[in-house]
């Protein structure tokens, strides 16, 4: 049976709102990552975040509550997608695909990332985020601080990376954190 007109213009509506939505969001990002370039991340407001990003403060405050609001999107995308990722069978067969896919998956996001290591010094790669992906918790205190230096060691590999503005090949630096991990005998969770 046919949609109602009705039925039609509220969809047409809804998915009006949403591109509207969209539109707004990364508008407001784009804005809020070009103006970091310039001045330090905590003496950005609203006003200037708005005018630069061409909406209303009542668009603005629509979707965020604060400034720090904008870049927590993207980074539960990034976190989000990598939880996903970690039930993928693949990995299981070929750890190396793992590393491979998410060095090129953040290569996606390289100018929020180069962004958030300007904005945090790094500390949003939390080492939380690595207990996620790697087992945790054993009865041997050894594995337990071999697990440790890995995570730091990974996340220092992962910080550089995009502070040197993502030159070195995502096929090297997989392999580097794939070889480092075997070489302390960390397993991931998956």
């Amino acid at each position: 049976m046919a949609k109602s007109k009705s039925a039609q213009s509220l969809e047409a509506l809804h998915l009006s709102n949403e591109e509207a939505k969209k539109i707004t969001r990364e508008s407001l990002l784009g804005a809020l990552l070009r103006i970091v370039k310039k001045k330090p991340f905590d003496k950005i407001s609203v006003s200037e975040l708005v005018a630069q990003a061409g909406v209303s403060r009542t668009a603005f405050y629509r979707h965020y509550t604060s400034v720090e609001d904008i870049i927590k999107i993207p980074v539960a995308e990034i976190l989000d997608a990598l939880t996903r990722s970690l039930g993928d069978e693949k990995y299981r067969e070929e750890p190396l695909l793992w590393y491979n896919d998410l060095f090129s998956y953040l290569e996606g996001y390289k100018e929020v990332l180069e962004t958030l290591m300007l904005i945090t010094n790094g500390e949003f790669m939390t080492i939380r985020v690595l207990d996620d992906i790697f087992a945790g918790k054993s009865e041997d205190e050894r594995a337990e601080y071999e697990l440790e230096a890995f995570k730091g060691a990974l996340r220092s590999i992962i910080s550089k990376w995009i502070c040197d503005g993502f030159v070195a090949p995502t096929a090297l630096i997989s392999e580097l954190c794939y070889h480092t991990q075997l070489e302390l005998g960390v397993q991931f969770k998956l």
